[in-house]
C-alpha cells in the first residue's frame, strides 16, 4: 500500500513538472534551473506549487511572508515581526538565507521587555539585584538589626525594608555565604534575618 501511493505521489509530481515545461515551452522560455525559466538568461516566472508564475518583487514578498528594504538594500528580504535581514536575493528569484541571529542573553531580553530565562550564578542582572538589596539593607541597619535572629513572612520583610519579592528570592539564591543579610525559606514563604555576630 505504501509503495503504491509512493510511486502515486511521484507521478503527480513528475506530471506537474512536465506541465509547467510545457506551457513554459510554449510561451518560448528556456529553464535557468531551481524553478526559474526566462528568455535570453533573463529570469521572468518562476515555478511555485506546480504552477508557473510571473517573476516579480511582489510575488516572492508573498509567497514568502517577508519584505523587500529600499536603496542600496533592495535584495535584502527583512521579517515583518523583527525587521532584521532573513535573506538576500542573489540572482533573480533565489533567496539566499541569512544565518540565524544567536539566542539574546536574559539581560537583552530584559532590555527589550522579554521574559528573562535563569539569571545565573555569575550574571550580570543577579549581581545587579544582590547589589542593589545590599545597599538598601545597609541604609537601614538600625531597623535591620532590631529584627535579627528573627524570622518574618516575605511580604511582610518586603514592605518593611522596600525589596520586591522577586528580589529576595534572587538575592537568596544567588548572594549565599556568610555576606548574605537574609536567608528565604520557599517552603514557607519566609525570611530569616541573620546576626552577623552568630555567623
Amino acid at each position: 500500500m505504501a509503495n503504491s501511493s509512493l510511486r502515486n505521489m511521484i507521478r503527480e509530481m513528475i506530471d506537474e513538472e512536465s506541465k509547467v515545461a510545457k506551457q513554459a515551452k510554449a510561451q518560448g522560455l528556456e529553464y535557468l534551473g531551481f524553478g526559474r525559466w526566462g528568455k535570453d538568461g533573463k529570469m521572468t516566472h518562476t515555478t511555485t506549487n506546480g504552477k508557473l508564475i510571473p517573476y516579480s518583487k511582489a510575488g516572492m514578498e508573498k509567497g514568502t511572508g517577508m519584505h523587500f528594504g529600499r536603496g542600496k538594500k533592495a535584495d535584502q528580504m527583512y521579517t515583518p515581526s523583527t525587521n532584521l535581514p532573513a535573506a538576500t536575493m542573489t540572482q533573480p528569484g533565489v533567496l539566499k538565507r541569512s544565518p540565524e541571529r544567536p539566542k539574546p542573553s536574559p539581560d537583552d531580553q530584559r532590555i527589550r521587555g522579554a521574559s528573562q530565562d535563569d539569571l545565573g550564578a555569575h550574571n550580570s542582572s543577579a549581581e545587579r539585584i544582590i547589589s542593589a538589596v545590599d545597599d538598601k539593607l545597609y541604609g537601614q541597619q538600625d531597623k535591620l538589626s532590631d529584627r535579627y535572629n528573627t524570622e518574618m513572612s516575605a511580604i511582610e520583610f518586603s514592605r518593611e525594608f522596600g525589596i520586591p519579592e522577586k528580589a529576595i528570592r534572587v538575592y537568596s539564591r544567588y548572594a549565599g555565604g556568610y555576606d548574605a543579610q537574609f536567608t528565604y525559606n520557599e517552603d514557607d514563604d519566609t525570611v530569616f534575618i541573620q546576626d552577623p555576630a552568630d555567623v
